[in-house]
């Protein structure tokens, strides 16, 4: 007989670069370049919102520390969908730049196997939200991720959202 124990998928994802917050002509509004590292504590420095309470800074890692960080407590039964979604990103002074990447690290703690658990990447353009990529739990580990988004961008301004999704985090 074996002994089943509560376990929950931790992911974190590590500081990562693509905006540096500006004040300039809308409020909380960023621009481009800049790198987000969590570093304040605190979502409301560069205006995440998060849905739920998994969502959470972690101090003890990153890469540097702090980090972003969706766990299983409190405990979601059922079907979950949570995402953590950045402000508006002005990227109208992009001309410079030969690329609009997204890139970070991310390290998936999984306690458990759990081929429903995944992170979904995505960009909201033109009203629209697009798919970058679908991060599944036994997919990474403790790696770097880069994508180019030029392709997903037709206006001057996007959103970025992390979504886990899965179904309980017992």
């Amino acid at each position: 007989m074996k002994l089943l124990k509560n376990k929950r998928l931790l992911v974190y994802i590590f500081c990562f670069s693509l905006i540096y917050v500006s004040s300039a002509q809308y409020n909380d509004t960023l621009y481009y370049p800049f790198v987000e590292r969590f570093t304040e504590g605190s979502l409301e420095t560069n205006s995440w919102t998060k849905e739920g309470d998994n969502w959470a800074i972690s101090d003890d890692n990153g890469s540097p520390a702090p980090s972003m960080r969706f766990n299983g407590l409190p405990i979601i039964e059922g079907i979950y969908s949570y995402s953590l979604t950045s402000t508006w990103i002005s990227l109208e002074d992009t001309e410079l730049f030969p690329g609009i990447y997204l890139s970070f690290n991310l390290k998936i703690e999984a306690v458990t196997s759990n081929i429903n658990s995944k992170l979904i990447v995505e960009i909201l353009d033109d009203n629209e939200w697009k798919t970058i990529d679908i991060i599944y739990q036994e997919e990474t580990n403790n790696q770097k991720i880069k994508y180019n988004l030029n392709s997903f961008i037709t206006e001057n301004f996007i959103r970025l959202r992390f979504r886990m999704v899965g179904i309980n985090t017992i």
